[in-house]
């Protein structure tokens, strides 16, 4: 069991690492304004990550969950 959480854990820090981290929310929250202002219609989102104590973008899903449907 251990060496499956150890696994879990070491390809979890991987993909991370892989990423950029940036310090805070304010500042991953002023890339994604760059970087839309670059990309138009790109949907971007941030996340802490309890990996590395940081936060990293990922791209949002459109979701339409609180549009009502016509019957």
């Amino acid at each position: 069991m251990k060496n499956k959480q150890k696994d879990y854990k070491h390809s979890h820090y991987h993909s991370c690492r892989r990423k950029h981290r940036y310090v805070s929310e304010h500042e991953a929250m002023r890339a994604i304004k760059r970087i839309q202002s670059e990309r138009p219609g790109e949907i971007l989102d941030v996340y802490f990550c309890g990996q590395c104590c940081g936060w990293h973008l990922t791209k949002a899903m459109e979701c339409n969950l609180w549009e009502e449907s016509e019957p």
